[in-house]
């Protein structure tokens, strides 16, 4: 009997749903992939299965909020704090490095004052900033056990806010307007990504023993 996608499964199981309403939600969606892969063969089913994944999501991430007590309220927190602060330090440790290798090599990295260029943008800023906010989804995810796919996409927004908010104080000083529109998106995918590639990289269904203590 062919099984429904692994990896939908586990990432359904990391938005921090209590059991008793993860695993009824799974087993409707393995019978309906089940009739699916009879009726309309292997590759029609996966995609249903991931569409239904997509719209039990909200319902999902809604359980696990209404579940949530105090002290999760606490390390939940502590995990976007800390995988945030991380984050923020490698991006800047990253662009520092680049632009004192861009300056040993005999290149100016800001030969004026004002606004970054897109050039700089594009080929410097966001691709550190990218691959930094990916990590942080990964550390995110790694933290937290409970909840881990949702600490990565709350990072992201955190992310993204914190990006929106000092944009709105600066005025969107040192970067072009595009940025801001561009940059708060890319900084909820990119703890997403990481989210996820952390729970492939497991290749293990959750453990619920926490949520049934």
């Amino acid at each position: 009997m062919m099984r429904p996608p692994r990896t939908a499964e586990i990432l359904l199981q990391s938005l921090g749903a209590q059991a008793s309403v993860c695993e009824p939600l799974l087993g409707d969606l393995a019978e309906g992939f089940a009739i699916r892969v009879v009726r309309d063969g292997p590759d029609s089913a996966r995609r249903w299965y991931y569409r239904e994944a997509i719209r039990a999501t909200p319902h999902l991430l809604g359980d696990w909020r209404r579940s949530l007590r105090p002290p999760d309220i606490r390390h939940f927190a502590g995990v976007v704090l800390t995988s945030y602060v991380f984050a923020v330090m490698l991006i800047l440790l990253g662009v520092g490095l680049a632009m004192g290798a861009v300056g040993a090599l005999g290149f100016s990295p800001r030969p004026r004052p004002g606004p970054l260029s897109p050039v700089q943008l594009l080929a410097l800023w966001l691709p550190v900033e990218i691959t930094c906010t990916v990590l942080g989804g990964y550390i995110a995810a790694w933290l937290d056990r409970r909840a881990p796919l949702a600490s990565a996409i709350a990072l992201g927004l955190t992310w993204s806010a914190v990006s929106l908010a000092v944009g709105g104080i600066t005025h969107g000083h040192d970067a072009p307007a595009w940025y801001w529109l561009v940059a708060p998106v890319l900084q909820v995918m990119g703890p997403t990504v990481g989210g996820v590639l952390r729970l492939r990289a497991l290749r293990a269904p959750m453990i619920y023993d926490h949520l049934q203590t």
